[in-house]
């Protein structure tokens, strides 16, 4: 009978996608204790006391659920809206407002920003890492500007690789499947005394879900980090990567072709960490059909941080930052465009008694257009046992204006075949320096429990945005056979968002683990000419379970994603709308383990959002109606061999 309580107690209740550390090899570790976060705060906490809401999903996560990119990974996450607009391009938010090239939540890889210089969003294709490589990736979910500045509004993901200690060994793997779908992965890694290694190569190619024969995107990547230990505490890194990419996205569509990487160095003695980093990218929009446009950035970041442990049971972490960001591009006057972006920050975690513990983060971001920013957060966190807690957190972020958003300087001769008597437009583009940044109130509370089979959370929040960043179009004149048109970048307006998140993760046997969450976001937009709030799914819920056993593990997940309704493209002050139907998404998984002379082998069929095709982002209607040119996604069938081995000591 208890089985049958916990799997009721699962349909009735609902619950977020696994949040463990790594499973051991053959059995699931579902008491064990509880992983410590290092992204929702500069102290390592236990995700279920920490100051903001984290989820984490594990490498194991990921290889279970057969997910073939970073974004689908993440789809199984309470509260993370995915929306996947090409066949090889996603975008990924945080609680509504998801947008193509959305730029609203920021994206790390090891702690470093991924976000392009030039627009500030993540093609996630072109992160130079393969999914072998990821260890796992913490979710943050509401505003963290506090502790990494500017693009946190609606919360960080950060991308944690593993270190050569947790590799000792490497992998090598070949994923085929339908669409003309090929993945190769090797990975490389261990530790010899003070020195540690590592060294990830892969490439992903696949087809078009619309057109089987035309291909979506074609990437390479090479990650490499090798590490000196100084001493017991002491120790510096350097590290890279690359992409070379040619990678269909949605903004027309066209291809971003190119290469996208950096290089980084990290020092630690103590308690004080220092890092330098250096983003670029080398990249064509090309296939624009309206303007096929090249982009030079560059972004070169310093940090410096020091921990503190004072008296009362405080623990303080300080820390500065200097960034600057370059580009040069045919979307502006010749010549590069270039700003310096400093920030100081500090935390202070107050363990007040062995119940309640408050954590207070500060930090002042200044940009040259904009002045200084602040961005405060607190929270109370009281856990009355081990096995719950509650929070309160409030807290502001805010979004500074891209080189784009404040350098967008055009004037383009556009050919017109779709208004009769028309043969072109005149395009004006006008930029605008003085932008203010989007900013965002907001506040959360939620609890956390665990009973003797049972995790369950509810998370309830309510934020504002405002200062939106628009673009206006507006005719200024019409006289056959040209169009007039003047384009400019502007704040318009403000959006309210009221919402929920429930969860539960059961142990329902020794081998199998049931999980479910369900997420609710109501949005209220303030101004007409504002598409965010009815792009945003109102109900999401995910229905899934895992089954381990000594030598196979399968997997059956099921995501279900409420209706949505687009602007078609055809009026920008007065939107008409278009709706993209709810849909069904059924993935599967199998992996099956082998031993004694093919120890290490194993084998993986997955098939990806078997049940039902669909469309995600509204697509093109017509010429007059472009819509958002969401592209249609379909099934796919997948088959993985994989060879892991340890490497001799």
């Amino acid at each position: 009978m208890r089985p049958l309580r916990v799997l009721l107690t699962s349909a009735l209740l609902l619950d977020a996608a696994p949040v463990r550390a790594q499973d051991a090899p053959d059995e699931f570790n579902f008491f064990q204790t509880e992983a410590k976060v290092v992204t929702a705060s500069r102290r390592p906490t236990p995700a279920s006391t920490s100051p903001s809401t984290v989820y984490v999903v594990t490498h194991e996560d990921i290889r279970a659920s057969g997910a073939q990119t970073l974004w689908d990974a993440l789809r199984a996450v309470p509260g993370v809206d995915v929306m996947n607009d090409r066949t090889s391009h996603g975008d990924v938010s945080i609680r509504g407002m998801n947008t193509v090239l959305n730029n609203r939540t920021l994206v790390l890889l090891d702690g470093k920003t991924v976000l392009n210089g030039f627009l500030d969003y993540t093609n996630w294709e072109t992160i130079p890492v393969t999914l072998e490589e990821v260890d796992r990736i913490e979710v943050v979910e509401g505003p963290a500007s506090a502790l990494y500045g500017s693009n946190a509004v609606h919360g960080v993901i950060n991308i944690i690789t593993k270190t050569p200690d947790r590799l000792r060994g490497g992998v090598f793997s070949y994923t085929g499947g339908e669409r003309s779908t090929h993945i190769g992965q090797a990975l490389i890694g261990d530790r010899r005394g003070a020195h540690a290694y590592k060294l990830g190569l892969g490439w992903r190619s696949t087809n078009k879900f619309a057109v089987a024969a035309a291909e979506a995107s074609a990437v390479g990547k090479v990650h490499a980090l090798y590490s000196f230990d100084f001493g017991e505490d002491s120790r510096i890194a350097v590290s890279g990567g690359v992409s070379d990419h040619d990678v269909q996205l949605s903004n027309g569509p066209s291809f971003d072709y190119g290469e996208t990487g950096f290089a980084r160095v990290d020092a630690r003695t103590g308690a004080t960490t220092a890092r330098l980093f250096w983003n670029f990218g080398r990249t064509v929009f090309r296939e624009n059909p309206t303007l096929p446009f090249r982009v030079h950035n560059d972004t070169y970041d310093a940090s410096f941080e020091r921990a503190f442990e004072l008296p009362a049971s405080n623990f303080l972490t300080t820390g500065a930052s200097y960034r600057r960001n370059t580009a040069r591009s045919n979307l502006f006057s010749p010549g590069t465009r270039d700003q310096a972006l400093y920030g100081l920050y500090f935390e202070n975690s107050w363990a007040a008694t062995e119940r309640w513990t408050f954590v207070l983060s500060g930090r002042a971001d200044h940009h040259p257009f904009t002045d200084w920013q602040y961005s405060p957060r607190g929270s109370a966190i009281y856990a009355p046992s081990e096995a719950h807690s509650f929070r309160a957190t409030a807290a502001q972020a805010f979004r500074n204006p891209t080189l784009l958003e404040n350098y967008f300087d055009l004037r383009a001769v556009l050919p017109l075949s779709t208004a009769p008597g028309f043969t072109q437009v005149d395009l004006t583009v006008v930029p605008n320096r003085g932008l203010d940044p989007e900013r965002i109130q907001f506040f959360e509370v939620a609890h956390r429990g665990s009973w003797e089979f049972v995790r369950t959370g509810i998370t309830g929040f309510y934020y504002r945005v405002a200062n939106l960043v628009t673009a206006l179009n507006m005719v200024d004149r019409t006289s056959p056979p040209v169009i007039l048109q003047r384009s400019v970048v502007t704040n318009a307006g403000e959006t309210k968002a009221l919402g929920y998140e429930l969860s539960i993760e059961a142990q329902a046997t020794d081998w199998l683990v049931p999980f479910a969450n369900y997420s609710y976001q109501s949005l209220i937009d303030q101004r007409a000419q504002q598409t965010t709030a009815r792009s945003a799914p109102r109900h999401k819920m995910n229905l899934g379970a895992r089954v381990k056993r000594p030598l196979w593990t399968a997997n059956a997940w099921l995501h279900l994603v409420d209706e949505t309704w687009w602007s078609d493209g055809t009026n920008t002050v007065q939107p008409v709308y278009a709706k993209v139907p709810a849909y069904a998404m059924l993935n599967v998984a199998a992996t099956r383990r082998f031993t004694g002379r093919f120890d290490g082998l194993e084998l993986t069929v997955a098939g990806f959002n078997i049940a039902d095709d669909h469309y995600e982002l509204l697509p093109r209607q017509s010429a007059v109606a472009p819509g958002r040119n969401g592209g249609p996604i379909k099934s796919r069938w997948s088959g993985t061999l994989a060879w892991r081995f340890g490497l001799p000591r």
